[in-house]
């Protein structure tokens, strides 16, 4: 049946617009003469002869009229309400000529039944054929289209379903919908349904499910994700409802998920005290401004309109990108903003700009963050990990800057790589500053992964989806936390204002994610099975071992104690500490190291510092020279 109608319609499309024409014009014509026939006949009892002359001068005056009037310029497949008034004007002239017809013959006029009988079969005949044509071409179309769900009966649902239903792309099979009220009714003719019906919608042919529910929290949508997960269908989701209010996007731009709605929780609102703290009106530096933290600092610095925002970095492309989006915000009038190309290692170029600037408050993300990449450059994560924290926070301390903040990271706990031991030296570092220099506000912010940030999981896992396969995994074992960019950067500013004396702030990163269910989760959510074999469409999910230094879980407490805060998701460690005077000593000794270009002597010097540092068995390989 599917494939004759396929036919049917194709054959119907592959005929010249003026044979489409003439095909109507002879199919109303032979039906008007056909009606008239057998009404003549049966009904009015005119001799044949007279009802054949007077059925065809008839039909062919009416085909004529119709053509003059524009009917058969009309496209069939759009048939609309003004043709419908046209044919059924048609079918009322028609029983009008065939009634002065009788009235000629028998000098009576027709009955009102039979003249009724008349009109009814001619409209027919002219309406009925097209309404089929137009049905053969909708069901041959939705064939043809992908047939899809929408997740969300709201506004945003219909309108996207709409939007959809006008193009040629999709054809909405369903809508599905929490609110159980709904279950049942219908909505632009299409049936809502609960969740629990996406089994038997996937075995009815829907190959693709539509997310639109832009007002939904992030935790809400996650959860919804999650168990979509669960099936073997395509996930898409409309933008969210900021970018519809703001026209950034209209519904019917799907686009694929985002890790917000893969792994996102809902943002704790934040504390405005804390907040506009050390930003609001003051002179902010965010060095590392063009990564994916420092950039989410200066806009959010920029939002809470401080004075000035200066941008460092030694990305020329990096920082051009954030400074160019700054000065095009629609807020951008109210913060200057002076972007500097430069090093955190040069400590005279650090110096100099904290006086030039009168910086009152710092944020220092500029890092070295790729375990393997820093595994393999030692002493390049040294000078810019440890150093150049070094330089910054002296600089700052000097300057006489009120606020600095030191960005750090979990792999600093316990480190079993040398990122995470830089970065824990790099705590120390300031923690050993803010014993002397007590104009300044030392503190330290420490988290795990972030979201869609630039080498993360996440993207790299969509990349090998789109390619095919195989999707790569370090470990089957291996749980990482995770925490959105903008989540991260509100939390790391309000922390920041709470610092006194180089307290460590451990951000709450939420439950722990396993990734082998992170990558079988996307690979489901893209409409695909985990499979060993590529050729029956499957994604492959290959291990490849951890990578050098790499642990199965990290951790965020080197001792295991915390204490709360004003906020809910920024808790407080007491975490060791060195002396100035110890900590200058051990960082000559591995300024000499450095000095010497001597890769082995660099770890070892690196390792006199208490970072409690243990080389995992899988890093148990030769050190590169550097």
């Amino acid at each position: 049946m599917k494939n004759q109608i396929k036919r049917t319609s194709g054959f119907l499309l592959g005929l010249s617009r003026s044979q489409k024409r003439w095909l109507q014009m002879l199919t109303d014509g032979a039906g008007i003469v056909l009606v008239l026939m057998v009404c003549g006949t049966i009904s009015w009892s005119m001799p044949v002869t007279i009802l054949m002359v007077a059925a065809a001068a008839i039909a062919a005056a009416s085909v004529a009229m119709m053509n003059a009037r524009g009917v058969y310029r009309a496209w069939v497949r759009y048939l609309s309400s003004s043709t419908g008034l046209e044919l059924l004007s048609a079918a009322i002239g028609i029983t009008l000529a065939m009634s002065v017809v009788q009235r000629i013959h028998t000098g009576d006029w027709p009955g009102a039944a039979s003249a009724l009988d008349v009109f009814s079969l001619v409209a027919l005949v002219l309406i009925a054929p097209r309404l089929a044509t137009r049905a053969v071409f909708t069901w041959a179309g939705d064939l043809e289209r992908e047939q899809v769900a929408i997740y969300g009966a709201g506004p945003a649902g219909r309108e996207l379903a709409a939007a959809l239903q006008a193009g040629s792309t999709f054809n909405v099979v369903t809508f599905l919908d929490d609110n159980k009220a709904l279950h049942g009714s219908s909505v632009m003719n299409i049936t809502v349904r609960g969740p629990d019906f996406l089994p038997r919608a996937l075995e009815n042919g829907v190959t693709r499910v539509l997310l639109a529910m832009p007002r939904l929290s992030v935790g809400r949508r996650r959860r919804i994700v999650e168990k979509l997960g669960e099936h073997r269908v395509a996930v898409q989701t409309i933008p969210s409802f900021s970018d519809l209010v703001h026209g950034r996007s209209v519904v019917d731009q799907l686009r694929d998920l985002t890790a917000l709605d893969l792994l996102g929780r809902d943002i704790v609102p934040p504390i405005r005290e804390l907040v506009e703290h050390d930003v609001r009106n003051r002179v902010v530096l965010v060095t590392g401004a063009g990564g994916s933290i420092g950039s989410e600092i200066a806009r959010q610095v920029q939002k809470l309109q401080a004075s000035r925002l200066i941008l460092l970095d030694h990305s020329e492309p990096a920082l051009y990108q954030i400074e160019r989006e700054l000065r095009e915000s629609p807020v951008a009038s109210a913060t200057p903003v002076n972007a500097v190309l430069g090093t955190v290692r040069d400590a005279e170029v650090m110096k100099a700009l904290m006086q030039q600037f009168d910086v009152e408050t710092v944020y220092h993300a500029a890092a070295y963050k790729h375990v393997p990449i820093v595994e393999s450059n030692i002493s390049e994560g040294v000078r810019n990990n440890l150093l150049g924290t070094w330089s910054v926070a002296s600089a700052a301390a000097e300057a006489g800057v009120e606020s600095f903040v030191l960005i750090s990271t979990d792999k600093a706990v316990r480190p079993t790589n040398i990122m995470g031991a830089t970065k824990r030296a790099a705590e120390l570092c300031v923690q050993a500053l803010a014993k002397v220099h007590s104009r300044t506000r030392f503190s330290i912010v420490r988290f795990g992964n972030v979201l869609d940030s630039a080498g993360s999981g996440v993207p790299l896992f969509r990349q090998q989806i789109a390619a095919g396969g195989p999707v790569t995994v370090t470990h089957a074992d291996v749980i990482r936390y995770f925490m959105t960019i903008p989540e991260a950067a509100q939390l790391v500013i309000q922390a920041g204002a709470m610092g006194k004396d180089a307290e460590v702030f451990v951000l709450d990163m939420g439950d722990p994610v396993r990734i082998m269910d992170l990558a079988k989760r996307m690979i489901h959510l893209a409409g695909l099975e985990v499979s060993n074999d590529r050729t029956e469409g499957g994604i492959p999910i290959e291990i490849t071992g951890l990578r050098p230094g790499e642990k199965l879980y990290e951790e965020l407490l080197v001792d295991g104690t915390e204490k709360k805060t004003r906020h809910p998701r920024i808790h407080m460690a007491d975490e060791p500490s060195l002396s100035l005077i110890e900590f200058t000593r051990l960082l000559e000794v591995l300024q000499r190291s450095l000095a010497a270009g001597d890769a082995v002597r660099v770890r070892q010097s690196l390792l006199e510092f208490p970072v409690q540092y243990s080389v995992p068995l899988n890093n148990a390989q030769s050190v590169q020279s550097q």
